[in-house]
């Protein structure tokens, strides 16, 4: 019993550094997974709210607290859309390659 005692508790327990190991990489996955997911519901999300302004009779719309022009309106979210899908796909090509 004594030589349990003063045996370094690192010793008794060897898996402790294993776990520590995958559990960081799990965390970086969920990370990227989670920034994946968030990119895509707001391409989606102004993809959306581009089609979603052809629908009803508007000539401007509010932006940001200030009245613009509903084609200016249109081509501010089609860029944040595509921007945010080029983006996307060309990470997710890169990931292909690797």
């Amino acid at each position: 019993m004594l030589e349990t005692r003063n045996k370094p508790y690192t010793n008794t327990l060897p898996f402790i550094g294993e776990h520590t190991f995958y559990e960081k990489s799990n965390n970086i996955l969920i990370k990227s997974l989670m920034r994946k997911i968030i990119t895509l519901v707001v391409g989606i999300s102004a993809g959306v709210n581009v089609i979603e302004s052809f629908f009803g009779n508007l000539e401007s719309e509010r932006m940001f607290g200030f009245e613009i022009n509903i084609w200016v309106y249109r081509l501010i979210w089609s860029l944040i859309a595509f921007i945010i899908f080029y983006d996307h796909f060309k990470k997710v090509k890169s990931e292909k390659k690797d």
